[in-house]
């Protein structure tokens, strides 16, 4: 009988071992999912960040007559003009200083957006 109850002390400490590993496996592999998912939206984020400013970048400079629209700064924020550049289409919160270096000096002479769907994918990237 006393032979009985060693070999099932074993057996409930080998099952325990076996358990709390899984568990440190868990957390291992739960800690790894959540850096990778993390890592995945930043660099996501960044992406579209880029992707955005090279368009606005190498999109068309403001002219007249080939935009719609044209942000320019005002008192510190991004304001939409009408193609004639003096019509206010829409003032936007969205503050200067928000922009990069490079968008912070095209938005001085003006940015200029084809459409309302491009112009608003802009204003979508840098409104808080």
């Amino acid at each position: 009988m006393q032979m009985l109850l060693l070999e099932g002390d074993d057996m409930n400490q080998k099952t325990g071992i076996c358990i709390l590993l899984c568990l440190v496996l868990l957390l291992v592999f739960g800690i790894w999912y959540q850096k990778r998912g993390v890592e995945n939206t930043k660099n996501t984020q960044e992406q579209y960040a880029s992707e955005t400013e090279h368009t606005v970048l190498t999109g068309t400079p403001y002219k007249e007559t080939e935009n719609a629209y044209i942000i320019r700064t005002q008192d510190s924020r991004l304001v939409v003009f009408l193609p004639d550049g003096k019509t206010v289409y829409m003032e936007t919160g969205i503050r200067s200083e928000n922009l990069s270096q490079k968008l912070q000096k095209q938005a001085e002479n003006g940015i200029g957006f084809a459409d309302e769907e491009s112009l608003f994918d802009f204003l979508e990237s840098y409104s808080s």
